[in-house]
């Protein structure tokens, strides 16, 4: 509703608030892309419980079934996986 004020009565209809709300909907989304690009960025299996490679595998798969889905697939991923795999406290 705040985003309104300051828009002529007049127009403020349906396809108005549907613009308006597309707009926060696609903010967002947006936002949360990034946050889940940088949690990958900094994600390291040893803070994870019992450096469980399973886990982690999974959190990933999801993380980056959602940034395929919206074609956010950050361009070094394959350099981030393996950094990621690299973080384990053994060899």
């Amino acid at each position: 509703m705040e985003q309104t004020l300051g828009i002529d009565p007049k127009d403020m209809g349906g396809p108005t608030f549907f613009a308006i709300m597309m707009k926060v909907i696609v903010s967002l989304l947006e936002e949360g892309m990034r946050a889940m690009i940088e949690k990958i960025h900094v994600m390291k299996i040893r803070d994870m419980q019992g450096e469980n490679v399973e886990d982690a595998v999974g959190l990933l798969r999801v993380s980056i079934g959602h940034l395929a889905n919206m074609n956010k697939i950050p361009v070094n991923l394959i350099k981030q996986l393996t950094t990621i795999f690299q973080t384990m406290s053994v060899d």
